[in-house]
């Protein structure tokens, strides 16, 4: 989003939203969320100032499977850390 309150100030912030899930149930495997805030103070002509902000949030989510193991099917049975099949 832009936005000029005077003339010579120009302030542009974004937001970045990343979300990503597994197909196997819908647990959040990584989130992230960026908030960026970029400030151009223009002095003269020749001269400017420039500031620039970033928050960034990053979660992890649930852990992963430690391993994939193929079946006599041809499909996949994922083992957990505890070692007991995600499928029984």
């Amino acid at each position: 989003m832009l936005w000029r309150p005077i003339d010579r100030l120009c302030i542009f912030n974004a937001f970045l939203h990343t979300h990503l899930e597994s197909e196997f149930g819908g647990v959040d495997l990584f989130t992230n969320k960026i908030f960026r805030s970029y400030w151009n103070y223009q002095l003269a002509k020749d001269w400017s100032l420039h500031f620039i902000a970033q928050y960034d949030e990053t979660d992890a989510g649930a852990a992963l499977p430690t391993r994939i193991v193929p079946s006599a099917t041809g499909l996949s049975n994922w083992f957990w850390p505890s070692g007991k099949s995600r499928n029984s």
